[in-house]
Parts: C-alpha cells; sequence; structure tokens
C-alpha cells in the first residue's frame, strides 16, 4: 500500500511536468515502485505508463543501466534497482534533524517503553524519518522508514498540520476525502480543524486509537529555521490498556513538547506557537 501511494503522487507530479526523457523515466520508476515485488513486464509497463513498448524498453535500458531498474533474466519483469535506495539513504543523511532527533528518541524509548517515530509531512501525508520498535508491548504499528500515511490519522500528521492556518490545511485536502482506519478515526475536514485548533492550545497532539485499535500515541512538532514552519514531528505510540487518555495528557503529552522545544532550539528554530486561522 505505501509503495502504492507514493508512485501515484510521484507520477501524478511527473505528468505535470513537460514531456521528454527525464519525466518518462521517473514515471517509469513511479510505476515500478507501485509494482508487486515479482516486478512488471515490458507490455504491462508500457501499458502501465502510456508509451509504445520501443519507447518503454529504451527507457527502461538506459534506467537499468544506471542501476535504478534490474531486469530478471528469466522472467524479464523489471525491478526497482539498488541504486534508488542510495537515494534515499544520501536524502535521509542530509536530514538534519534526523540525526538530532535520535538520541532524544533513545531516552523516550527507555522512558516509556513504546515506540518512538520522526516523520515529515508530505503534502497530506506523512513520511516516515526514522523509527526505534516498541521494546516492552506486544501491540504495535508495523512502520519502516519511508512508510507513507495519511496525516489525518496520525498523531505526528495532526501536530504537523497544526502548524498550518486553517486556510493552508483547507487547501492541502481540498479534492481529498479522509479515510479512515478505525472506526475513530476523523472523517470530516471540520472534525480535523477543531482538533487542530486543541493541538494548538496545549502544544501536542493525542491519537485515540484512530490508526490502529489497541494503540494511543502522542506527537509533538519540531521546528527549525527561526520557527518559519515545521520540520518534522516526534511521537510515542504506547497500548490503550497501559495509559489512559489522562496519562497521555498529563504525561507523556508535556515530555513530548519539551523534546520537541529542544529539537527546534538545537536547529535554530522556535517552539510552539499560536497561528491566526
Amino acid at each position: 500500500m505505501t509503495a502504492s501511494r507514493v508512485s501515484l503522487a510521484m507520477l501524478a507530479a511527473v505528468r505535470e511536468t513537460p514531456s521528454g526523457s527525464l519525466a518518462r523515466g521517473l514515471s517509469l520508476l513511479a510505476i515500478v515502485a507501485g509494482s508487486p515485488r515479482r516486478g512488471l513486464g515490458l507490455s504491462e509497463l508500457a501499458e502501465n505508463a502510456g508509451f509504445d513498448k520501443a519507447t518503454t524498453h529504451r527507457l527502461a535500458r538506459v534506467l537499468v543501466r544506471y542501476g535504478c531498474l534490474v531486469q530478471d533474466e528469466e522472467t524479464r519483469r523489471y525491478r526497482l534497482g539498488v541504486r534508488v535506495l542510495d537515494f534515499g539513504f544520501a536524502y535521509l543523511a542530509g536530514i538534519d534533524v534526523r540525526e538530532r532527533a535520535l538520541p532524544f528518541m533513545q531516552q523516550l524509548a527507555r522512558e516509556f517503553g513504546g515506540s518512538v517515530s520522526l516523520a515529515q509531512l508530505d503534502g497530506a501525508d506523512i513520511v516516515y524519518l526514522e523509527r526505534i520498535p516498541a521494546s516492552q508491548w506486544m501491540v504495535s504499528l508495523e512502520m519502516r522508514v519511508g512508510s507513507r500515511v495519511p496525516a489525518h490519522v496520525t498523531s505526528m500528521g495532526k501536530a504537523l498540520l497544526a502548524c498550518l492556518t486553517d486556510a493552508q490545511v483547507r487547501a492541502l485536502l481540498q479534492g481529498k476525502k479522509l479515510q479512515p482506519l478505525t472506526a475513530r478515526t476523523i472523517t470530516t475536514t471540520r472534525q480535523l480543524l477543531a482538533q487542530l485548533a486543541e493541538i494548538r492550545s496545549r502544544g501536542f497532539a493525542i491519537n485515540d486509537e484512530e490508526t490502529v485499535i489497541g494503540l494511543r500515541s502522542v506527537a509533538a512538532a519540531i521546528r527549525g529555521h527561526q520557527g518559519s514552519s515545521p520540520t518534522a514531528a516526534v511521537n510515542v505510540a504506547v497500548p490503550s490498556a497501559q495509559y489512559t487518555l489522562e496519562q497521555l495528557a498529563s504525561e507523556l503529552g508535556p515530555r513530548l513538547a519539551e523534546v520537541a522545544e529542544a529539537l527546534s532550539a538545537e536547529l535554530g528554530g522556535a517552539g510552539p506557537r499560536t497561528l491566526a486561522t
């Protein structure tokens, strides 16, 4: 599901650019990224891209040459190559917040025993930059670095959206349906904006089983570069059976806000601020 969401977003962006070899090559990568693990054959790839076979074969051959695609010698199907992973690692290595946040995340993991994550806003989704799995609890959310999730179903997403104005949030969500993951997930922009107002007031976001039943989380946004925009958000996820909402609000929330403020200061940013809606 994650690869599919990434590939669709990338493909839409590519198709808005002028046509050319680079744009067409990127569209092939996006399509292969969203394909099953077995990969795609030339005919399938051409059909999905809307190119003729000759053009598709020429572009794929170049991508194979540079390690962005690999072609199975037996099945002749194309899959992503290791070079794409290099790009991803290079991107992560260039994110200062990830390196700065890791010691704080390790401390939070020791304190609460839950999973600790770091994510960045990308459109109406969040993308995981770092994650420390839960050490004590059986209930957990299976996410990896690079996983993509709709912002409205997560505490990190809502903490990041709360850094925007209501007008910016409406523009970001225009034409999008807020799909639920559980019966507790908010599904309207009106509900979301009401929650964002509360988050701005208290300085952290709470997720009450909106992503996975049996799991609650708290998140706070990290700012950088003089606090102009949210750089990322950090959260702690714990089992609902172990932590009440009151504990999240009185214990975990203030601690997450403290960590986010410390990280914001290290990155040259400011702590939480109140926005006009």
